[in-house]
């Protein structure tokens, strides 16, 4: 018997659960087979398939790709934007090799590998000439008066922002924005009176934006890579990882931050 019926829906018995994992291998040999041959039509020797989290898609990816084509012009490289959850499936498939972003907090399992290439810091940002943007010490109150951009409530980030509003006993009163769409909520900031939570380094590669004089403790992001560990490691793989560390060390030196070992 493959599958059985419980309180929770139909769930794979221990054969079944090893017949998906078969079905996921030869799908993924499949995925990396039609690559491979398109790849050899087009006259390229490697290719790196990256899911990408949107802020990383922004300021980290570019830089990545300006350092592949300085040492490796016969790669081709295949990016899709999205969220975490929306990612993974692709990952364990084969249609990505790799995916950069923030990485959860809680550990994605023993099937996947990670590395961190970099701590991010958030803080409050608006635009340039914005009513709070001179004051020496913004404080949550005064926040509070303005429409906000945010995360989704489902998000990592969301949790720890609603969690800082709660302790300054400040509550979301005005119209807010909840996306996670990186260019979206640029804009928005850019174009109106609104406060959002960004990176550091995010919010120093747009010059009409500015960091507020906010306080905003204990709300750090992991930057980094995911892959599954049991899929061959390709030179364009290792050569990614590695040039991903050097686009990381760029941008944590153009924002100040720390890059972690």
């Amino acid at each position: 018997m493959l599958f059985r019926r419980s309180s929770r829906g139909i769930e794979p018995t221990e054969y079944g659960q090893r017949l998906i994992n078969c079905a996921r291998d030869i799908t993924a040999k499949i995925a990396d087979a039609e690559k491979d041959l398109r790849d050899m039509k087009e006259g390229r020797v490697g290719r790196i398939s990256l899911g990408v989290l949107p802020a990383a898609a922004v300021h980290l990816i570019p830089r990545f790709i300006a350092k592949l084509e300085q040492e490796d012009v016969s790669t081709s490289v295949f990016i899709r934007e999205g969220t975490m959850d929306a990612l993974l499936p692709g990952l364990r498939v084969g249609e990505f090799d790799i995916i950069v972003g923030t990485l959860p907090q809680s550990p994605l399992g023993p099937e996947y590998a990670t590395e961190v290439l970099m701590d991010e810091q958030i803080i409050a940002v608006a635009r340039r000439g914005h009513p709070l943007e001179r004051s020496s010490k913004v404080s949550w109150q005064d926040i509070q008066k303005f429409p906000m951009v945010l995360p989704p409530p489902t998000t990592m980030t969301r949790g720890a922002i609603d969690a800082t509003f709660s302790r300054h006993s400040t509550r979301i009163l005005h119209t807010n924005i909840n996306s996670t769409s990186t260019m979206t909520n640029i804009g928005t900031l850019q174009l109106t009176d609104s406060i959002g939570f960004l990176t550091r380094s995010l919010a120093r590669h747009f010059s009409d934006l500015s960091e507020l004089h906010l306080e905003v403790p204990g709300i750090q992001l992991h930057v980094g890579l995911v892959w599954m560990v049991d899929r061959p490691q390709t030179n364009s793989h290792r050569l990614t990882r590695r040039l991903m560390q050097i686009a990381s060390s760029e941008v944590l030196g153009m924002s100040g931050q720390q890059l972690l070992a």
